[in-house]
């Protein structure tokens, strides 16, 4: 029972300093506007700051891509900003993100909808309990809410969209994201640019939020963003090109892998035994890069390989050239959120091949060739 107890409270602290580190984190993110990128530096980004009023929308599509409700993810979502060198911000890593906005991918008729009937997208609420759903006071219905929440399934990522109705474009109003832990626990998010919240709450305390936030609001909506971010994935990079016409800001052809299972197989038959080759390039599906995770190939023999990744379940298998091509192969076509990017593998082994082919020639200026310069060739010593 005491270690269940120390158990527990070691967690409890944890989740904690990891919310902490979070609130830094979006903190610093959203307060280092102008002096940290320009139009010229990240026009994407900067584009979607200075229509939107703010980046609180597309940090909410991040977040939920990465799963910020995993605690094995927190430090992965910090990192995955930072240049290697410093502990800057690379706003780079933004610039696909700034196409997920919501009023970037709706159509034209989505969004009328948005302000003259309230009809949104994937919101978890029918029509019919909309009506219900707000109270005299502005707030909300606690007990419907509460019914909604508790009918989820967990893991869900609700994103609460508070928003005010006005004849111009673009709407005003503020991103914030709910992410249903288990039953009775949830994790809100709120991106704001000055006092961002990351708290764990139960269903009660959920209700209290949502409800403070909503009376300060004309309107509110609450949209499955799981399914949201399913269709900015297959809008943008999985869906052959649209038309422009058929949707907003789609500036960038499809990301689709690159996969020849000949060429690699080739390529890892000609590596000698005993190399190895660390690889550590994965990434989302819409090109992300995600440090942490690696996969090491060993070749033993001819045809013998040690396989290590550390993606998803750490594994460590021995297998033939073909039984990794299927690994490798899984991995590049994973149905998941990340990816392997092939190209980048097949130059590190190219790299491997240039690399030795360096050594190879080093090694013969400092033997053959030395013991040439001091040693005078005649007919008879040939």
């Amino acid at each position: 029972m005491q270690e269940d107890i120390l158990t527990n409270l070691e967690i409890k602290n944890t989740l904690e300093a990891c919310n902490i580190e979070l609130e830094k984190f979006v903190l610093n993110l959203l307060n280092s506007k102008h002096h940290k990128f320009s139009k010229k530096s990240y026009p994407h980004i900067f584009d979607v700051y200075e229509k939107h009023q703010g980046l609180c929308d597309i940090v909410c599509n991040y977040f939920t891509i990465m799963d910020v409700g995993s605690i094995k993810d927190m430090d992965l979502l910090v990192d995955n900003f930072k240049n290697s060198n410093s502990d800057e911000f690379d706003y780079s890593k933004m610039e696909n993100l700034s196409k997920t906005h919501i009023l970037s991918l709706v159509t034209f008729v989505e969004v009328l909808k948005f302000i003259f009937l309230n009809i949104v997208p994937y919101n978890i609420f029918k029509k019919s309990e909309e009506k219900n759903l707000r109270t005299e006071e502005n707030g909300i219905n606690r007990e419907l809410f509460k019914e909604k929440m508790d009918s989820l399934e967990n893991g869900a990522y609700i994103k609460f969209v508070a928003y005010e109705t006005n004849w111009a474009l673009p709407l005003t109003g503020h991103s914030m994201l709910i992410n249903k832990i288990e039953a009775d626990k949830y994790l809100f998010f709120n991106p704001d640019a000055h006092y961002p919240e990351c708290k764990f709450l139960n269903g009660t305390q959920l209700c209290e939020k949502v409800d403070d936030i909503a009376k300060v609001f004309e309107r509110v909506t609450f949209i499955d963003n799981m399914k949201f971010i399913q269709r900015v994935e297959d809008t943008l990079f999985a869906a052959p090109a649209k038309k422009k016409s058929e949707s907003c800001d789609l500036t960038s052809p499809p990301r689709v892998p690159i996969f020849d299972k000949g060429l690699l197989t080739n390529k890892l038959n000609c590596l000698s035994p005993g190399t190895m080759i660390q690889f550590d390039d994965f990434e989302t599906k819409n090109g992300l890069k995600l440090p942490g995770h690696a996969l090491l190939i060993h070749k033993l023999r001819h045809n013998d390989f040690v396989f290590y990744n550390t993606e998803a379940q750490p594994e460590c298998i021995f297998c033939t050239s073909e039984q990794l091509i299927e690994e490798i192969d899984k991995l590049a076509f994973s149905h998941g959120n990340v990816l392997i990017n092939c190209e980048k593998l097949i130059q590190k082994i190219d790299d491997v091949f240039i690399d030795k082919a360096k050594n190879l020639k080093l090694e013969l200026q400092g033997t053959i060739l030395h013991a040439l310069s001091e040693e005078s060739l005649s007919p008879t010593s040939l």
